[in-house]
């Protein structure tokens, strides 16, 4: 499976998601199986990999540069020797970007809900639409990023649905139908830059678990939408049941906000 991200808009989160989502698969399955690819010409993710493989007491996500030349095959080659494929790509319309579509099994785009953000998305919304008659069993998942924890922006989503096509989609939590958001945290700024996740525990007592469970929630919601069901299971029983059998007072009412319980 080849999971793109993109974003023609810089600043939506790309890249905090890509590593994020690595780590995830990374974690419920063979890690030599999970690769993170970075086709974004600022680098971050091989940055931010070169800097984690340089801590020995992190777990080990594969990553490697993607050059500009015979995109598509590459890509073809890694299906084939991986499980799971995860690309970041740049935020601009160019061949590679094109090429990355035309062969992902999943393009998610990234966006906050700002009006900025949607002239953006249309530009990725017309690319994804030509690369699905290159590759007509494409999903495109519309995923939320960067949302404000004090504000009331979750209860436009309804409206701004409104603005995409009906073939877009949009992960929802499967008890409460509720969507899934990622809220814009400081955890994710703080660990990215020193190579962790926010599934690292940096230091005691310091791991952000609304941070995590955000993560979890919503691509675990991409992969129910896209009807990869045992991958799903995985990544609930790995990370998103253990919240709901051990959780603090706190927890349940953050959790509550999305789950039936």
């Amino acid at each position: 499976m080849i999971i793109a991200i993109t974003n023609v808009k810089g600043g939506v989160g790309k890249s905090t998601l890509a590593i994020h989502f690595a780590y995830i698969f990374s974690t419920i399955l063979d890690y030599k199986r999970v690769l993170l690819l970075d086709a974004d010409k600022q680098a971050s993710v091989w940055t931010w990999s070169q800097v984690r493989t340089d801590n020995e007491s992190l777990s080990v996500i594969r990553c490697q540069p993607l050059g500009k030349q015979g995109v598509r095959p590459l890509l073809l080659r890694e299906r084939e020797d991986n499980d799971v494929v995860i690309v970041d790509v740049g935020g601009e319309d160019s061949t590679v970007t094109r090429a990355v579509a035309a062969t992902a099994d999943i393009v998610i785009i990234p966006s906050q809900i700002s009006s900025m953000d949607h002239s953006g998305n249309k530009v990725i919304i017309r690319l994804a639409e030509e690369a699905q008659s290159y590759n007509p069993d494409m999903q495109t998942c519309m995923v939320l990023n960067r949302i404000s924890t004090t504000t009331k922006e979750i209860d436009e989503i309804d409206e701004l649905k409104e603005l995409y096509p009906s073939w877009i989609l949009w992960p929802q939590h499967m008890k409460s139908g509720r969507y899934a958001v990622i809220h814009d945290r400081v955890a994710f700024r703080r660990t990215t830059l020193e190579g962790f996740t926010v599934f690292d525990q940096i230091e005691e007592g310091s791991s952000d678990w609304k941070a995590q469970y955000d993560i979890a929630k919503t691509l675990h919601g991409v992969m129910k939408l896209c009807q990869y069901d045992e991958l799903a299971d995985m990544i609930s029983n790995k990370f998103i049941q253990p919240f709901l059998s051990t959780s603090s007072k706190e927890e349940i009412k953050y959790i509550k906000r999305y789950e039936d319980i």
